[in-house]
Order: structure tokens, then sequence, then C-alpha cells
């Protein structure tokens, strides 16, 4: 049952890589014909957390309030106001995730871009 889980883990990984790959060619081509690129690559609302560059980097939001996002980082908390970066790095990845969306969607959640290299 574990090598299932982590068969069908894998899967969702590459799935999300995939699609994650689809809206930055969407951004890039509204970027270069509008001259701005909206949405946001992933939503939280408190409580709710993703994984950022490899499995061991853990990004959850604690609350928020306005512009103003409290997050943890595996276990490191930050205050983030729109605009503002979170550098992530581990395992050979390195990735910075922007707070790019306060205004709440009708589900609650907060919107956050990410890059990695």
């Amino acid at each position: 049952m574990l090598a299932r889980q982590d068969e069908l883990n894998n899967r969702s990984i590459t799935e999300l890589r995939y699609l994650g790959g689809q809206v930055a060619t969407m951004k890039e081509q509204q970027l270069a014909t509008t001259g701005t690129a909206g949405g946001a690559d992933f939503w939280l609302k408190v409580s709710e957390s993703v994984n950022i560059g490899t499995r061991s980097q853990v990004l959850s939001l604690l609350g928020a309030n306005g512009n103003i996002a409290q997050v943890n980082l595996s276990g490191r908390r930050k205050r983030m106001i729109v605009g503002d970066t979170l550098h992530v790095a581990s395992d050979g990845a390195s990735c910075t995730v922007f707070y790019k969306q306060a205004t709440k969607r009708e589900d609650r959640r907060v919107g956050f871009d990410v890059i990695c290299e």
C-alpha cells in the first residue's frame, strides 16, 4: 500500500508540475501581450498548506487580514505584505514565493505565486 501511495504521490507531483508549466506559459503570454499577468499559482486559506520545491518544505497560511498574511515555512513564521517574497531552498531546489493576492476569494483563500529554479 505504501508503494502504491508513493506511486500516486509521484504521479500527482508530475501532473502538478505539468499544470504549473501550463500556467506559467499562459502568464508569460498574457504578460507579453498586455503588460500584466493576473491570477495566482496557488491559493490557500487559513490552516491549509502546500509543498514548495521539495516535500521537505511546507508553506502554511496561519492567518490573513487585510493585505497581511501570517505564514509558516517549515517551522519559521513570517509576516508577509502583498508583494513580499519568501526564499525557499532545500535539496538543490531554490524557489521564491510571492504573496500576490490579498483580496480573499469566496472560498476565503488568498493567492501566492512561486518560481523555482
